[in-house]
This record gives structure tokens, sequence and C-alpha cells, in this order.
């Protein structure tokens, strides 16, 4: 607004934040590797998590990569690695070739998305995992291979879907994976998880993205004024907090992230 170094700006409690060129978008290539184990049939969690796969597609740029594997006893893979305007219009066939069958062995489909995403030449990589129970056979061979695909440029976030106990193994996975790890009951949820997690992980996700932004109360609690409740923003100036300020609201967007 050009109050940047004016009187004005110079009474606030804040400095104010000069816009930033836009920097060119790195294209990305994101591998989902799904559970279909026979529990997987259950309230329906596959075919869910199967909307949610065709909805990462749908989000995607035509420059950048998708691949979908299904993981039972062995790997499975529904849709190779590829360019998104090359799968774009066949996507949902392949996708939906994804059956409940069998029992839980990740390892061989997290080593198939390794070699997947190693082809592939992309500004960010990205691999999700999502299952709904505890991998069977967890141990060091895993976070060796965690390790190995983030010195290969690859973030992994996991997804534990239909159970109400917390994975630590999949946790510490996202968390030496560099990704986030997410728990729902509710497998109508996995669409939504999938999209913020893509957005988050590969640079996409910004507060201008968002429709609404919840305000809360800030660390400091409110001294200024009376409300309890306060209306949602639809926008905001970036500003940065003065030496000696206290923050008194926040603003929240989907992915959990606050900003004063």
């Amino acid at each position: 607004g050009g109050y940047i170094g004016s009187h004005i700006e110079a009474q606030l409690p804040v400095l104010l934040v000069p816009p930033h060129t836009e920097k060119k978008r790195l294209n990305v290539a994101v591998q989902l590797v799904i559970d279909k184990s026979r529990s997987m049939a259950q309230d329906n969690r596959l075919e869910f998590a199967k909307t949610a796969a065709l909805e990462v597609v749908r989000i995607l740029k035509d420059d950048d990569y998708v691949g979908v594997i299904g993981f039972e006893e062995v790997a499975f893979i529904a849709l190779p690695i590829s360019k998104v305007r090359d799968v774009r219009q066949t996507a949902a066939d392949r996708i939906s070739r994804l059956f409940p069958t069998n029992r839980t062995n990740l390892y061989p489909a997290l080593e198939e998305g390794r070699r997947g995403l190693s082809r592939i030449n992309a500004g960010r990589k990205h691999l999700i995992v999502l299952t709904d129970g505890q991998i069977p056979d967890q141990g060091p061979y895993y976070l060796q291979l965690i390790k190995q695909l983030r010195t290969l440029g690859i973030t992994v976030s996991t997804v534990l879907v239909g159970s109400e106990t917390p994975d630590a193994f999949l946790a510490q996975l996202a968390e030496i994976g560099g990704g986030s790890f997410y728990q729902t009951e509710d497998p109508q949820n996995l669409p939504r998880i999938f999209l913020s997690d893509v957005k988050v992980s590969t640079g996409e996700q910004t507060i201008k993205e968002e429709p609404e932004l919840p305000v809360r109360t800030g660390p400091s609690k409110i001294v200024t004024t009376s409300l309890k409740n306060f209306p949602t923003l639809r926008g905001f100036v970036q500003t940065i907090a003065r030496e000696g300020a206290s923050t008194e609201l926040l603003v929240t967007e989907a992915a959990g992230k606050s900003f004063p």
C-alpha cells in the first residue's frame, strides 16, 4: 500500500513486509503407495483412497509426474509414474484396478516407489504411504530405506486410516522422511488429507489459496478487545512483529500452520 518507511508504519506495532517476487514453480513428482490389503474393504477405505488419488491427479499440472502403487503381499503398480498430461484421461481406469486382497507388506512397494521416483527429473519429489494398520514387519531396514529416499531428495508422508491407536512407527517414518504423519478414523477425510499434504510438501500451499482463514487467540491472549468470536479473514498483508510487541491473534490455514 505504499506505507513502508512512512510515518504511519512508525506508529504500528509491526513492520510491513514488501511484496516478494513470484518464483517459477518447480515441477513435482508424487508417488502414492496405497494399502490394498483385505481390511481396506472395511468402511470403503480403499474406495475413498482411490478418490483421493484421483484428486491428486486433478490438482497436479500437466508437466508434473504422478504414480500409484498398491500393496498387500506384493507391490502392484496401478499407475506407472508418468507425466500427468499423458495419464490424465486413463488415471481413473488404472486406479480402479486396486482391489482389497491378502495381507499387508509395505517394503516392496516402498522400494518400487524409490525406483520410480529416482528415474524422474523433477524439482520436488514426494511419496505418500496410506495404510489402515500397523506394519507387521517393521524394522530398521525401513528406516534405512526412508533415509535413502531423503538422500535422493524424496520426502515421505504417512497416513493411517480407520484406527484409534496412533502408530509410532508410521510417525517415525514421516519424521525421518521430512514429511507429515496423519491419522483419521473416517476414510471420507482421505481426499482432503492427500490434497493438503501434496500442496504443503510440493510448495504449492500458500495462504492465498485458502477461501477462509479461521482466526483464534494468540499466545498473549486478547487484551485490547472483548470480542470472543472473530470473523474469518479472506486475506491479509504480511507483517513482522516489532521487538516487545505481543501477538494477540493468529490465522490458521488448512495444514495447521499459524500466522500472527
